[in-house]
């Protein structure tokens, strides 16, 4: 049993070959620290490992960032084809910039740990597997991933605030983003969060 068990939760996904949880309520402990291998999350978290008893627990919040970043990387993509989504690309930068510390909880991950999960993201079956050179870094492919993820299964993960007002500025600006685009989470649609 891993400590992920402790925790009402469903695995809607997986990504190279580790388990994506999300918790179904707040499971918090008082005193514990930010990285802690007991993790503290909430049903706006999802979760990368089991920790003890699996892997270590990679706890992800803020999906907003994560979703901002991701529009941003579309945008840019598209942009090549001469359309411009220059109200959108203002909404989704005001007074924002990405940070992985704030993102991204490594509770109880080592060196190795870290290491293999990079390995594992270089495979070549996932959609855009990470390659160094293209993404800048591990954490800004991993967003990428986890944003398109949201966006396109999980939106439930973005506040609603964020959301409602994303919808509009896509509705006005006529964004479309193929889903295929930074795939590399493994969508289990037998889950409805």
């Amino acid at each position: 049993m891993s400590y992920i068990d402790t925790i009402p939760h469903i695995m809607p996904g997986t990504l190279a070959g580790y388990s994506i949880y999300a918790p179904l309520c707040t499971y918090k402990i008082k005193d514990r620290a930010w990285g802690h291998p007991e993790f503290q999350c909430h049903t706006r978290n999802l979760v990368l490992g089991g920790g003890s008893g699996e892997h270590p627990g990679l706890v992800v919040h803020h999906f907003d960032d994560l979703v901002r970043l991701y529009l941003l990387e579309a945008i840019e993509a598209q942009l090549n084809k001469n359309e411009t989504f220059s109200p959108l690309e203002a909404f989704l930068l005001e007074g924002w910039t990405f940070d992985s510390q704030r993102c991204f909880e490594y509770c109880g991950w080592g060196a190795e740990d870290f290491a293999t999960l990079v390995s594992r993201s270089q495979a070549e079956d996932l959609a855009y597997p990470y390659v160094k050179a293209r993404d800048a870094s591990f954490e800004r492919w991993l967003a990428l991933s986890l944003g398109s993820f949201c966006f396109h299964h999980l939106s439930c993960l973005m506040t609603l605030r964020f959301q409602e007002d994303l919808n509009a500025q896509i509705k006005d600006t006529g964004l479309v983003v193929d889903r295929q685009f930074f795939a590399n989470l493994k969508f289990l649609p037998r889950y409805d969060i």
